[in-house]
């Protein structure tokens, strides 16, 4: 019997392989379906499913699944006995686009400036000091990861996260604050928040996520 792997995508489950498991294992596979939860880089998803996986396997990734397929066959190719991408961007620079909302006179953390020195030279960098200018970014770009300071006036964070959600965007967020996270969860479930980040912000941090999100 041959062992296939099913790959989920950034903030998915298993659930998103329920029809294609029970189809493949009628066919003779042996399918196990895997996400990510929990893990904060390509190459340690990678890593883990390697260590799960028999000698020999298939793999198909979907949207971020497919970049961690990638990065799997990358590491271990006499492993790999199949491989399918399924909608994913696996391709470096297709999906570049950020953006960094921060309020420009917050004086705990130069978010902004520092979230530019991060992450400018690698991708295409939005920035916008206030939530009515962030809107305006998101419906022209259509953007895959934005970095949100709640604090911010006109519209403030929690205001653009509601909007963000009424717009069906598939847009990552990581919300970052420089209150406890826990005070947050309420809003991971409502709005889908990917992570957060505490102020001042770390830059180890930073570019995982982005390695994650964006490659």
């Amino acid at each position: 019997m041959q062992t296939i792997y099913l790959l989920s995508g950034l903030l998915c489950d298993s659930t998103v392989w329920e029809t294609q498991v029970p189809a493949l294992r009628k066919l003779g596979y042996d399918a196990h379906p895997m996400s990510f939860q929990g893990f904060d880089s390509i190459g340690g998803m990678a890593a883990h499913l390697l260590e799960q996986a028999p000698e020999r396997f298939s793999l198909a990734g979907h949207s971020m699944g497919g970049r961690v397929a990638l990065e799997a066959y990358r590491q271990a190719p006499q492993r790999i006995e199949r491989l399918a991408l399924l909608d994913t961007g696996f391709e470096q620079g297709l999906c570049v686009a950020v953006i960094v909302v921060a309020f420009v006179e917050d004086a705990e953390c130069a978010f902004g400036a520092t979230t530019d020195a991060m992450l400018g030279d690698d991708y295409q960098l939005y920035m916008a000091n206030n939530g009515v200018d962030a809107l305006k970014y998101l419906d022209r770009y259509q953007p895959c990861l934005m970095f949100l300071d709640l604090k911010m006036p006109q519209m403030n964070g929690l205001e653009l996260l509601k909007n963000v959600a009424a717009r069906n965007l598939s847009t990552v967020i990581v919300v970052v604050t420089a209150l406890p996270q826990e005070q947050y969860r309420e809003l991971a479930n409502q709005y889908g928040v990917y992570r957060y980040l505490q102020k001042p912000l770390d830059v180890n941090e930073v570019e995982n996520i982005a390695a994650v999100v964006l490659h």
